[in-house]
């Protein structure tokens, strides 16, 4: 029965993950609405081109009318939504110690269940958003603030709807964000975005202290190894160059080429699913390697 649900959320989810396609496409421009089409002919989309995953796999990734190739953000944001649906769902019966079928549709279940997701699509459009423009529209980052610190309060235990949370955890999300609003403050945005100053708020009242400061640390070691991997290409790249038709190369740094704010997202997701607390790791690491 379980296999069964997750199978269902995880089919709501790819439904959530087209229209979270089509919000990030459209976002900022005069028209969200009105039917889908093919970017490159015109041509209105039929439902069954709209199918998520499914259509793209049966046109094998092209329009059916002029062959053009349809990006890869569509079937990548679909599975990623379900993926996240479900996910949330298995947090969720973790949290409660769910042991009954019916305790899933519980009031407090689904509500908890409702927050989660909408705060992670939330999450998965300033992704793909800050990728294609580097920029975290106010609109969408304040709603994962509000979302967030609903969260805060809220209980994921079946008797209790609601809950004071611990001071740290409360203060944690305005620790984040005067980190990294000295960083944006200081380099007058080089180093950092104001916007990635407002979604560390956000990502504090998520998670708390413990895996707030997991995420955090989670965020620049991961963006330090991809700062890696670009400029080890680029020096790659410029060693095999015989012609200066590369030269973007040389300007090529980790937040010219890639946002920090999906590392953000990338560090709260492992801290929140996975439980991550980098402190106890780094001190239980410690302990076996010289105690």
């Amino acid at each position: 029965m379980l296999a069964h649900i997750a199978v269902l959320v995880f089919i709501l989810g790819t439904i959530i993950g087209s229209f979270l396609n089509v919000l990030i496409l459209r976002y900022g421009k005069k028209d969200i609405t009105g039917r889908s089409a093919c970017p490159f002919c015109g041509k209105t989309l039929q439902w069954y081109e709209l199918i998520p995953i499914l259509s793209f796999i049966i046109q094998r990734g092209k329009c059916r009318l002029c062959e053009s190739k349809i990006s890869w953000q569509y079937p990548l944001v679909e599975f990623a939504t379900g993926s996240i649906f479900v996910s949330v769902l298995f947090f969720l019966i973790e949290q409660n110690k769910v042991a009954m079928i019916r305790d899933i549709f519980t009031f407090s279940f689904v509500l908890s269940f409702f927050v989660l997701t909408v705060i992670w699509s939330v999450l998965i459009v300033i992704f793909v958003y800050d990728l294609y423009h580097k920029i975290i529209p106010d609109r969408f980052v304040f709603i994962f603030i509000g979302f967030s610190f609903f969260w805060l309060f809220f209980s994921v235990r079946s008797d209790v709807l609601l809950s004071l949370p611990d001071v740290w955890d409360l203060l944690m999300g305005g620790f984040l964000f005067l980190f990294f609003f000295s960083l944006w403050y200081i380099s007058k945005g080089t180093w950092m975005g104001f916007g990635d100053a407002k979604l560390a708020l956000g990502m504090g009242f998520l998670l708390g202290f413990s895996k707030g400061l997991s995420a955090f640390m989670l965020s620049f070691w991961i963006g330090a190894l991809v700062a890696l991997v670009l400029l080890s290409t680029k020096k790659l790249i410029e060693a095999k160059a015989e012609n200066k038709k590369i030269g973007f190369l040389k300007n090529l740094t980790i937040k010219s080429e890639v946002p920090f704010a999906p590392f953000l997202i990338i560090g709260t997701a492992i801290a929140f699913f996975f439980s991550l607390d980098t402190l106890n790791l780094m001190s239980f690491l410690t302990f076996n390697l010289y105690g």
